[in-house]
């Protein structure tokens, strides 16, 4: 399907549209545990203060 000029200009941009998730892969893992905790709660601020989707992976076995 073709789109005007017109049509395309009043579409989002699909990257603005949909916001992307901050994916982490064991970003706490070489970390001793004040630290770990420390940073674990800055990731926290940053999505709520952001609004943004943030998925981190970890092997941790505590639960918070």
């Amino acid at each position: 399907m073709k789109l005007s000029g017109g049509q395309k200009r009043r579409l989002p941009a699909p990257s603005s549209s949909i916001p992307k998730p901050v994916l982490m892969d064991e970003p706490l893992g070489a970390l001793d545990k004040q630290l770990r905790e420390r940073v674990q709660l800055e990731i926290k601020h940053i999505h709520e203060d952001l609004g943004i989707t943030v998925v981190y992976v970890t092997h941790e076995q505590e639960r918070r």
